[in-house]
């Protein structure tokens, strides 16, 4: 039996920087370190603790668990940020460079997500012919809750290449443009069973498959939506040993993926 236990703590501080507006074509002349935007301190704290083992069982069959969760915090204070459409290329002149900016704050960001796993494993031979079969079981379930806020005003711009030192009116978002609250859910349930055979020294034949069955939720502002799918996909190949250094090989595989809050098509 081997067991393993282990646990992750992340506290850190990032200032968020969307980078610098280009100018035509062009980046603007201006030091590398030159930034216009303001605050958008995120802070992070990420709890991680899981399990890991496996167990070999007198009749040959090996057990593998694996067992992690994980907790994530990470809002971002008000920030005074480039406008998407905050810089005309027309107002730009040798003296200055105008660009609005706009408040943003995230005020409320975190997740968890949930995993585990186990499946099992054999070796045997069946009329001469040497198996190796895995089965298992596989779990994941995460969800997210975020609230954003913004607010834009006149008296947020600033100057590109002289940008002005004026204190940033941080109380506008007490009264706020818009903003929205977003909650997502997701749990993904899999199951597996695959064959590897090796017959005589030189052939090798492996094929499995899988069926998944995923459910999706999204809820924005009080409008929720929701999707389920399942899929059964499969994988195979052959390997030939033609000699010492030299092997040829066929394989296949197909996969299956959701693309969180699209909802389109059947993720194949």
């Amino acid at each position: 039996t081997s067991t393993t236990f282990y646990a992750e703590y992340l506290n850190s501080h990032d200032v968020h920087d969307s980078g610098l507006p280009v100018v035509g074509s062009q980046l603007p002349p201006v030091p590398i370190n030159r930034s216009v935007e303001v605050g958008g301190d995120i802070h992070t704290k990420d709890y991680r603790f899981g399990i890991r083992g496996s167990h070999v069982f007198r009749d040959g069959w090996t057990l593998r668990h694996h067992l992690d969760a994980r907790w994530i915090y990470s809002p971002q204070s008000p920030q005074a940020a480039l406008s998407d459409d905050g810089l005309d290329d027309s107002a730009c002149q040798a003296r200055g460079c105008p660009v609005s900016r706009e408040l943003v704050a995230i005020p409320e960001s975190r997740g968890h997500t949930f995993f585990i796993s186990v499946d099992a494993l054999r070796d045997f031979s069946f009329w001469g012919v040497d198996n190796s079969v895995l089965v298992g079981t596989d779990l994941f379930a995460s969800n997210a809750t975020t609230r954003f806020m913004f607010r834009t005003d006149p008296t947020l711009q600033t100057n590109l290449l002289r940008p002005d030192d004026v204190p940033v009116n941080w109380s506008l978002l007490l009264n706020p443009d818009g903003g929205s609250l977003n909650f997502t859910e997701e749990e993904w349930v899999g199951t597996y069973i695959q064959d590897q055979i090796r017959i005589g020294e030189h052939l090798h034949v492996l094929f499995g498959g899988r069926f998944d069955h995923v459910h999706e939720r999204i809820d924005r502002d009080g409008s929720s939506q929701s999707d389920k799918l399942q899929a059964i996909k499969g994988r195979a190949g052959i390997l030939w040993n033609l000699l010492p250094p030299l092997s040829l090989y066929v394989n296949f595989s197909q996969n299956f993926g959701e693309t969180a809050g699209l909802f389109e098509g059947d993720g194949n």
